[in-house]
């Protein structure tokens, strides 16, 4: 009698060997490949993803890929970046492409993997549900209005019915990704095992009878003579960017008998999603694929080479993320503020400079800035330096500074289109992030001239151009502020236009009212606001004014 254990063995490699046997059957020649290179999307998507995704296409091409697998595990992402990726996809890529969403593509990652040529899914993965949303800071994700969603509705439904064409899926099915408007009902041929996906008016039209609704919203569903459909307009709008045509074909009324109803497959108000098995019954997915080596057989590879995102790029995305923006435009106005209120050239100012230079340069860098931004915010502080060095007082000019500056940093920190639905969003939070940065800037400054002239510690931030003078050597009690008003003092540091002077020996904060004044210049003292002395350049008739506010302690 042969042992138990040696038939299991026996068994379970007559199994393996079955199971390998029919994984490696012939590989269609349009997939075939000897040598896969993969590119993994697992962020959210934006144009630093595209730009990353085109260099790795390159680099694979130029080393001798076959076919690009697109490894997916992303929550989606930006419009004309995933719009571009699939664009790549498409149109500059002439090696098979195969899309593994491992273990899930939402939103803009179903739309990518749709222009693929092939989709695999790791069991259990999941796909859909792309409609479009707005993301704005601090306030994460909301739902657009219907009519803004609309437009944004228009060029994914164009994109995902041209990748159902090429690739034969059920365009009406690929639909029910983007729009709640498509209440979809699954039907299967009885002869051949063929599966068709028709809204309700199909339904009617096939078999003569209003669908049964199973998935609708609320307790009592939509009778589906009133389901919602795209509109004529918005389809052939959809229809004229094609390339190519529907071989779309319903059956007549006379095959009704011919086909059986397997259920409705999304309802009212729904967003389609599937899982790896229904997404392979459906036909959008080829199969299931639990790990690599099981890709490398749909191919007929025999060896992987996988191309990673550059540090470059990685750092640039954590750079550009909108809590880093936020945090930096902060610091920066914050810095300028305190910068503007402490005399001498101080760390804040510093701060401020590496601040904006990331703000500018983190976008430059991944290609995410135009030029007529960096143009803006260039003449913005240009225009606001003139008014504080160079004409003080005349307000206009400092004013268009602040706008000009503060759109292009708006602007700049805004991912895509500022006139569009979700560039508006992001400009309103990014508009109040400034807002609360400035009233945190004014504050920090008004304390910062009440207390810097007795603090140590801004004292040892602040880089004091005083010749052979110090801390310690400081008067700290000088005389009341109106017995100081028309007497006469000298710079000891720049004015730009906050400074220091030295008035008989009592080092006093100044602001000069005429602009930038060099150190060691004979300044009048006119008056005093927030905590310190507002001086101008003293000429020869201002003697004898010194001298009588002087005798009458005025």
């Amino acid at each position: 009698m042969i042992p138990t254990a040696i038939i299991a063995l026996m068994l379970s490699t007559f199994l393996g060997w079955k199971m390998n046997q029919q994984s490696s059957g012939p590989v269609p020649a349009s997939r075939q490949a000897d040598r896969l290179a993969i590119i993994d999307i697992t962020t959210p998507i934006d144009s630093l993803t595209a730009k990353s995704v085109a260099r790795r296409m390159n680099e694979a091409r130029e080393q001798g890929a076959d076919a690009l697998v697109i490894e997916l595990d992303t929550p989606g992402g930006e419009l004309d970046a995933m719009l571009e990726i699939c664009r790549l996809i498409k149109y500059e890529n002439t090696t098979p492409t195969t899309a593994w969403i491992n273990p899930e593509a939402y939103s803009a990652g179903a739309i990518i993997a749709l222009a693929c040529d092939d989709i695999l899914m790791v069991p259990g993965g999941r796909m859909g549900d792309a409609a479009p949303i707005a993301a704005m800071p601090l306030a994460g994700l909301i739902e657009l209005p219907p009519a803004e969603r609309a437009k944004l509705e228009a060029p994914l439904l164009t994109e995902v019915v041209d990748s159902a064409r090429r690739n034969g899926y059920d365009e009406k099915l690929t639909q029910s990704f983007v729009g709640v408007r498509f209440s979809l009902w699954e039907i299967r041929n009885k002869s051949d095992d063929r599966r068709l996906f028709i809204d309700a008016n199909e339904y009617q039209s096939i078999f003569g009878t209003p669908p049964p609704l199973t998935r609708a919203r609320g307790e009592t569903p939509t009778d589906p003579g009133d389901l919602p459909t795209i509109d004529e307009e918005d389809q052939r709008t959809i229809e004229v960017m094609q390339d190519l045509r529907s071989e779309r074909i319903l059956p007549s009324s006379e095959k009704a008998a011919d086909w059986e109803l397997i259920g409705q497959i999304v309802g009212e108000e729904e967003l389609l999603i599937l899982t790896a098995e229904e997404a392979e019954r459906a036909g959008i997915s080829r199969g299931t694929a639990k790990d690599m080596p099981t890709v490398m057989r749909f191919h007929g590879a025999k060896e992987t080479s996988r191309y990673f995102e550059h540090w470059s790029e990685v750092l640039a995305r954590f750079l550009v993320s909108w809590p880093v923006r936020i945090v930096l435009v902060i610091a920066l106005i914050i810095g300028f503020f305190l910068e503007a209120a402490a005399p001498g050239v101080g760390i804040f100012g510093g701060i401020a400079l590496i601040c904006l230079g990331i703000l500018v340069g983190a976008p430059l860098v991944a290609g995410m800035a135009e030029w007529w931004e960096i143009a803006l915010i260039l003449a913005g502080m240009g225009m606001i330096a003139a008014e504080l060095f160079l004409l003080p007082g005349t307000g206009i000019v400092g004013l268009l500074g602040v706008i000009g500056f503060f759109t292009g940093l708006i602007s700049l920190l805004v991912n895509g289109s500022l006139t569009s639905p979700q560039g508006i969003d992001q400009a309103g939070g990014f508009a109040a992030a400034m807002i609360a940065a400035v009233i945190a800037g004014l504050l920090g400054a008004w304390w910062l001239a009440r207390r810097s002239g007795g603090s140590r510690l801004f004292q040892r931030l602040i880089l004091d151009t005083q010749s052979g003078a110090t801390s310690a050597g400081r008067v700290n009690h000088a005389p009341p502020e109106h017995a100081m008003i028309g007497r006469h003092g000298v710079t000891v540091t720049e004015m730009r236009p906050s400074g220091r002077i030295d008035m008989d020996g009592t080092i006093l904060n100044a602001r000069s009212k005429q602009g930038w004044l060099d150190q060691d210049v004979r300044v009048l003292i006119t008056g005093e606001f927030g905590g310190e002395f507002e001086v101008r350049r003293a000429e020869e008739h201002d003697d004898g004014e010194a001298d009588q506010g002087k005798n009458t302690g005025l």
